[in-house]
């Protein structure tokens, strides 16, 4: 019997056996002819959940890919973080262009970063807000036969960080991964 393509990834993934490879792009698939087709493009669907979600669903519906992905960059939490991202052309992806931290590893200089907004906080402002949205609504939609894939960057952490605060920081800043149907999957529902 042919497998889903949820199916199919999930058992590439797992090292089981398949019907045949998947076909499914991990990273993002948007394209301008893609956009085009679906009526989504950025930069609005960078911004917008209903619009991210759409351009996502595409990589299944009009590519014929076997998983879908928001968001398509991975710069949403830099700019959260304060950082000046260029998220303004459709046939680019957002790009950073001034981050507010200093360091000089060599001359011993290392920002504070007591200041910085907490993961749980992030998660609710900004452009991590809407992608966290796009994957609820790509779950809704595609989540019983495609992989969904919640792109995200890694967790930021200070020198002086206890470890009791990265273990917290850390599961705090799973939030987009929280949103998978079981915990058989590491960022993918």
């Amino acid at each position: 019997m042919a497998m889903t393509p949820r199916e199919r990834v999930l058992a590439a993934l797992k090292q089981e056996s398949l019907d045949r490879p998947p076909v499914a792009v991990f990273t993002q698939s948007a394209t301008v002819a893609q956009m085009d087709a679906v009526g989504a493009a950025w930069p609005e669907a960078h911004k917008n959940a209903d619009l991210m979600a759409k351009l996502a669903a595409a990589q299944a519906d009009h590519n014929g890919g076997e998983c879908v992905r928001a968001a398509f960059c991975l710069t949403a939490e830099t700019e959260a973080l304060g950082a000046k991202v260029a998220v303004d052309k459709k046939d680019a992806a957002p790009m950073i262009k001034e981050h507010p931290v200093h360091f000089d590893a060599m001359m011993g200089e290392y920002p504070d970063f007591s200041g910085l907004m907490s993961p749980e906080e992030m998660t609710k402002t900004g452009r991590p807000a809407v992608v966290i949205e796009a994957v609820k609504k790509l779950k809704k939609s595609h989540g019983e036969n495609y992989a969904v894939v919640a792109g995200n960057t890694g967790v930021i952490h200070s020198p002086e960080t206890s470890s009791t605060q990265r273990t917290s920081s850390s599961e705090s800043s799973c939030a987009l991964m929280r949103l998978r149907k079981s915990s058989r999957s590491s960022s993918l529902t």
